[in-house]
């Protein structure tokens, strides 16, 4: 409309008359209407006479060029009126996808392993009350055999004959029936081990059901907050943009109001032509009907946003670790089922903290602490929460440390922010993270179980799988690193790893704490990654870091990390 508005301009700075005045006022009236309005008003009032060509020319302009442009800038802002409300609505949309996605899966999941582990205890149950109590049990059997055994004893004043008969009767009683006390001995034996075995069977099936219920109660969570996130950010961005647009649609209909007095004034001085000079000859009185003249504008429908929908977790209220879970799913055979695993509650850290940029970690609000170290230029050596063109989540914000140290970093979250007990680890926990280094020293996830710190195999050597990164941003990240509380862990024989001995080889024990994989007995009180860096010029990042149990993230196991390298796009508004 601008450029428009500029033609115009030119126009009118043709005539001499008005030539000084629109000199001195046009870079404003070039972008205001309203200052073109006053300039032709002005030549109303003077009397002057325009040329046919200069105010043919104004009316074209207004008419083909700057009208249909001001309306092309009111549909693109209806366009994102419009789009912003179908945002809203694809958070509801997507929500409830997932939510009919989890139910196909994940619930239908459980619906079978609550059935199969049902089953199995109702057989359990049979088994050992047959055993118990049914006459034709073997060992019910074996118990009535062993019961109407007599004890044996001879007299001594009985004699020799009266013992020998004595001897010879007892042979056909329980006491001396071996091989009808040895069948059902063995029998007995049999269905023991039988219900043994069934028992462990259920023990088996008892995990999986918890599993697949911890699964789909995560499932279900993440869901939910993703749209809690979602939809107010959407809805954020629909509110503001109807903001700003209410602002400009009233400056668009002072203007449009303009344009048109503008083309009224325009129609009268070329209602008539003075043929000699070309000029108008109109009558003046004909200017009122243009002075009075209102513009009315439509009404702009801005629609409604949809609300949330509603993502309920009620299914999943009674959950592993709730008192409700036991008395709701374990009622027919609760003296046969075994302590139930609570559900790892879901965690993901994505380190945001706009206010704590560059300071040392522990002093940020996300729940972290890092290795120590000092300022740099107002930076701070150690880790520390920092800001990037783009991060694998999106938010712009990650954890990183500056150059000045060459000694080996961690970061891990600090006591009591989220403890993985004992039978969650032994059930399966998965860590995942992204992360980057700027050498193939390598990194590890590490935990911390009672007094003592423990590292994964050390990963990242590679020659294109540790991404890349500088002093100031991470170029390429590593995507979804990932290692289970199963997998093979080794103790670190100098604490944390904030030293030299990593460098030196003397950080960690070369045999797995436990052979096969898994962790030392007792719950996981810290966990989170370090690097081994030798030099001031080595760096390192993380993002992302995220927990589940193993059933959340089966195909996470044996999928390889992937390479990702930043877009080009700045940070999000709210990550700025």
């Amino acid at each position: 409309m601008a450029r428009a508005a500029c033609k115009a301009v030119a126009f009118i700075l043709a005539s001499s008359m008005v030539q000084a005045k629109l000199l001195e006022g046009g870079p404003l009236m070039m972008k205001n209407p309203i200052a073109m309005l006053t300039e032709v008003e002005g030549m109303v009032r003077s009397g002057n006479h325009p040329t046919f060509q200069l105010v043919t020319a104004i009316r074209s302009l207004i008419l083909d060029d700057i009208i249909p442009g001001l309306q092309t800038t009111r549909d693109a802002a209806a366009q994102v009126t419009a789009e912003a409300l179908n945002d809203i609505e694809s958070c509801n949309n997507a929500s409830k996808q997932a939510e009919g996605m989890i139910a196909g899966s994940e619930e239908v999941s459980v619906n079978d392993a609550r059935s199969l582990h049902a089953v199995c205890r109702e057989d359990q149950k049979g088994l050992y009350r047959h055993n118990l109590t049914n006459v034709h049990s073997y060992c019910v059997e074996l118990g009535r055999f062993l019961h109407g055994a007599e004890r044996l004893h001879i007299h001594h004043e009985i004699g020799r004959i009266a013992s020998v008969d004595y001897v010879k009767s007892a042979s056909d009683t329980n006491m001396c029936d071996v091989s009808t006390v040895t069948d059902l001995d063995s029998r007995c034996t049999a269905k023991e081990e039988e219900l043994s075995n069934k028992k462990a069977e259920c023990l088996t099936k008892q995990g999986q059901f918890e599993l697949a219920f911890c699964t789909w109660k995560t499932k279900l969570e993440l869901n939910c907050k993703a749209l809690d996130t979602c939809h107010p950010d959407a809805v954020t961005f629909y509110n503001d943009h109807v903001s700003k647009t209410q602002t400009l649609v009233q400056k668009w209909n002072v203007e449009t109001a303009a344009l048109h007095k503008i083309l009224c004034y325009c129609n009268v001085w070329l209602s008539e032509k003075d043929e000699g000079d070309k000029r108008s000859s109109h009558n003046a009185t004909q200017f009122g009907t243009c002075k009075d003249e209102t513009y009315t504008s439509a009404d702009v429908n801005y629609g409604t946003p949809a609300a949330k929908v509603a993502c309920l977790l009620t299914s999943v209220a009674n959950h592993p670790g709730t008192t409700g879970f036991g008395t709701q799913e374990f009622s027919n055979f609760t003296d046969f089922v075994e302590p139930v695993v609570p559900c790892l509650e879901a965690y993901e850290q994505h380190f945001v903290d706009s206010a704590n940029m560059s300071k040392q970690l522990s002093m940020s609000t996300v729940g972290w602490t890092g290795s120590g170290g000092w300022e740099n230029d107002g930076i701070y050596v150690g880790p520390h929460v920092a800001q990037d063109v783009s991060t694998p989540d999106g938010d712009g914000y990650y954890v990183r440390w500056y150059t000045g140290q060459s000694s080996s970093k961690y970061a891990v979250t600090k006591p009591g922010t989220h403890t993985i007990t004992a039978a969650q680890s032994v059930d399966g926990v998965v860590f995942k993270a992204d992360w980057a280094a700027d050498t193939a020293k390598g990194a590890r996830f590490i935990v911390k179980v009672g007094s003592n710190w423990y590292g994964s195999q050390q990963f990242g050597m590679g020659s294109n799988d540790h991404g890349d990164m500088d002093q100031h941003d991470v170029s390429v990240w590593q995507k979804d690193q990932t290692v289970t509380s199963r997998s093979l862990w080794y103790k670190s024989l100098a604490g944390l790893p904030d030293g030299y001995q990593w460098r030196d080889n003397s950080q960690w024990d070369t045999t797995a704490v436990v052979t096969g994989g898994g962790l030392p007995s007792g719950d996981i009180s810290q966990f989170g990654m370090a690097w081994l860096t030798t030099a001031n010029h080595h760096y390192g990042a993380v993002d992302n870091f995220r927990l589940a149990t193993s059933g959340s993230y089966k195909a996470l196991t044996t999928k390889a990390p992937t390479t990702m390298a930043p877009t080009t796009e700045a940070p999000t508004a709210e990550a700025a």
